[in-house]
């Protein structure tokens, strides 16, 4: 992709250039930022690929995904106490 004479990489070029690449998860979503959840969700999916997630079966990337989440717990908490 090009942007102003700069070439970007996208997720998957960079899994294909940096097959080793080790990379963590993105912090817990806050749920008191709501704003925020489109940006974090396509932060997600960037890891899901570079990390080879998407590439496993369903049940592996959902708990990848509920564990990514862990502030759901935290926010549900701190909503009905």
């Amino acid at each position: 992709m090009s942007t102003g004479g700069h070439q970007r990489e996208s997720a998957s070029d960079a899994a294909a250039i940096h097959p080793s690449l080790s990379v963590k998860p993105p912090k817990s979503f806050d749920f008191s930022k709501f704003e925020e959840w489109l940006r974090w969700v396509k932060r997600f999916e960037r890891y899901r690929v570079i990390s080879g997630l998407s590439k496993l079966k369903g049940a592996l990337q959902v708990n990848a995904l509920l564990y990514a989440m862990d502030g759901v717990r935290r926010y549900l908490y701190k909503l009905y106490l």
